[in-house]
């Protein structure tokens, strides 16, 4: 057994986070690095340290989390074998570090797969959801209400993340309510539908963006995600359920020791529930 690196998703970088990246040297060579490589990137991110575009932004949440996740990545640490994981976007992270695919060509697709999302047009948003019993919530309640509501990520037993209007909200109250089950759901500030069917019309454009990444698994290293291919994972995740649970189960059961590369360290905070969870079921 090895050591698993596993990267955090969009979601989870404040301004606090960028501006200790950018009071060090190695954040500092970052931003050199990409105003090298994509003026615009570049000039984006200058923007979102002086607050003039909020990480509610899509290009901005994704250049950012993208950027502090490599600012945290201690490359003595990465050896032939070792395990890369990450929850949704973090995968971007992890073709870099396994140097599956250059700098430059994942800042390029960050921007163009931001572009994608805006012009899709979509006023769908993620939601974390709390209940009970996940797996019985999505098929009394969310499956008969996919029309407007579809789950995103599977968290754990009990929580996930939705896509859904703000205005549905109340939709989905009903259909709950009527079914007799209890809830929670707080609004992410993640202005996209990802890992839904809502972005199925857009699929074929995303196949030609993840095809000029030019990504080349590095076979040096192991990698647990829902596809083998990084590419396959890539176009999975566009618009599939992400199985987080299930991500995670398989990186315990398969590492000694998980190196949690997030700003919060949730990623931690999960397994410690897990094993919680786990305890109290005998």
């Amino acid at each position: 057994m090895t050591k698993a690196i596993i990267y955090g998703g969009q979601g989870n970088i404040q301004l606090k986070h960028l501006y200790q990246m950018m009071k060090t040297k190695k954040g500092q060579k970052l931003l050199m690095e990409l105003e090298k490589c994509d003026q615009e990137s570049y000039e984006l991110m200058q923007k979102i340290l002086v607050k003039k575009v909020d990480l509610n932004d899509i290009h901005a949440a994704m250049l950012s989390n993208f950027l502090y996740n490599e600012w945290l990545t201690n490359y003595e640490e990465i050896y032939p074998n070792i395990i890369f994981s990450a929850h949704s976007a973090g995968i971007f992270n992890v073709l870099l570090a396994s140097k599956s695919a250059e700098f430059k060509n994942i800042i390029w697709f960050i921007k163009k797969r931001s572009q994608l999302i805006k012009e899709l047009g979509r006023t769908e948003e993620l939601w974390l959801l709390m209940t009970e019993n996940l797996g019985m919530f999505y098929q009394n309640v969310l499956e008969p209400s996919s029309e407007k509501v579809k789950l995103a990520i599977v968290t754990n037993e009990i929580s996930g993340v939705v896509a859904m209007k703000e205005e549905d909200v109340r939709f989905l109250d009903e259909n709950a309510n009527s079914e007799g089950y209890l809830y929670k759901i707080k609004e992410l500030g993640v202005k996209a539908p990802y890992h839904t069917s809502f972005l199925n019309d857009s699929l074929k454009r995303y196949e030609v963006l993840v095809k000029k990444l030019n990504i080349v698994k590095n076979d040096s290293y192991n990698y647990i995600f829902h596809c083998e291919d990084l590419s396959d994972e890539l176009i999975y995740q566009w618009d599939n359920v992400f199985n987080w649970k299930g991500i995670l189960e398989k990186v315990v059961e398969n590492s000694r020791e998980i190196i949690d590369l997030t700003p919060n360290k949730f990623i931690t905070k999960q397994l410690q529930k897990m094993k919680k969870r786990e305890r109290e079921n005998g």
